[in-house]
């Protein structure tokens, strides 16, 4: 499964080891676009940081096989994001998420 990540990220295969850009780009202009779910069902492993910010139409993030962040996990200023699907992920050694659509996300693991 390949992912295209705009004119100024690598066209990326979610199933192999080489770090993920996390940018979701509007193929014709190339600025972010906003999505209601974000779904990476089969990010596996993220060596470095998971940052998902700034997304205003946000509800729910499902990573259902991510098992591991390296560095940490950030989540800020997703103004509708109330839930994180994320069943088999061990608490990164840093957990923050500011700012989105609930004080507490549901399912988000605590560091």
């Amino acid at each position: 499964m390949a992912a295209d990540l705009g004119p100024d990220r690598a066209h990326h295969d979610l199933g192999s080891r080489p770090p993920l850009n996390s940018a979701v780009r509007h193929p014709s202009d190339g600025q972010s676009a906003s999505k209601a779910e974000i779904s990476l069902p089969a990010l596996t492993r993220v060596d470095g940081a998971l940052i998902i910010e700034g997304n205003d139409a946000l509800e729910t993030l499902s990573l259902p096989k991510l098992e591991s962040v390296g560095r940490y996990l950030h989540l800020h200023e997703n103004a509708k994001l109330t839930a994180v699907n994320a069943p088999v992920l061990e608490p990164p050694a840093e957990v923050e998420a500011f700012h989105n659509g609930a004080a507490q996300l549901a399912g988000l693991p605590a560091a």
